[in-house]
């Protein structure tokens, strides 16, 4: 059983130039992923999938495998799963081997560590019949059930939903994709039907879940989430 990393890791972001290698207590954000999983025991190889020079530098002096992302699929609207399909493909031509599980991990989040990798896989192994298993967190005051409508008729706001009790602990659990593990079955992605949970289509359609708290429900958009990466990190 065969599990190699991808590492996304897109060189035009917006918010923040070259986030993805920006310094996080005194090291490129992306040097976490990749150490998270060189160290992990469940991983065979770590790559790293960018369209970036500077940060295929980066990613190489910390270990990491580079392949290349053609221009067509590195724009704001560019689907992540096509991304990942792209260079998986071009890994198994590079390697000549077809890895069984797929680890994508984001390039510009330190939250993640190789404990967490190796759990999500001993689960996934465990269950034979999953495609696939993620980290989320569960919602609280941010549930969906608590989200307000603007009526443009009358200007005020409304419910959501039909009824809502004050108290959480009443609501449906509803999670949130936390930025941290994608793990799945390299044959989700050559499937013709894309049906996974959420807008993952890669994920597959019986995923399983690892929960998390809700810290970690975070990836560096901006300047206002680095300190979270920093204290994350420290403590």
């Amino acid at each position: 059983m065969t599990t190699i990393a991808i590492i996304t890791a897109r060189g035009g972001s917006k918010s923040i130039p070259l986030k993805n290698i920006i310094s996080i207590n005194g090291k490129p954000v992306i040097s976490y992923p990749i150490n998270a999983a060189l160290n992990a025991c469940s991983v065979d190889d770590v790559w790293v999938d960018t369209d970036s020079k500077q940060i295929a530098d980066v990613a190489n002096t910390y270990g990491a495998k580079i392949t290349v992302r053609p221009q067509s699929l590195s724009g704001d609207n560019a689907n992540h799963g096509d991304c990942i399909l792209d260079a998986t493909q071009r890994i198994i031509e590079i390697t000549k081997k077809t890895p069984n599980n797929i680890l994508v991990l984001l390039a510009n989040t330190v939250m993640i560590d190789s404990l967490t990798i190796d759990r999500c896989s001993k689960l996934l192994m465990a269950n034979s019949s999953a495609t696939g298993i993620l980290t989320a967190w569960k919602a609280g005051d941010d549930h969906p059930s608590r989200a307000l409508i603007h009526d443009n008729q009358s200007g005020y706001l409304k419910n959501s939903d039909s009824y809502i009790p004050t108290s959480r602990q009443l609501y449906q659990d509803i999670f949130y994709y936390d930025q941290g593990v994608w793990l799945f079955k390299t044959e989700n992605l050559f499937k013709n039907d894309r049906v996974g949970p959420g807008p993952w289509w890669w994920m597959g359609n019986r995923c399983l879940l690892v929960e998390r708290p809700w810290v970690t429900g975070r990836d560096i958009n901006g300047w206002f989430d680095v300190p979270f990466h920093e204290n994350w990190y420290n403590e």
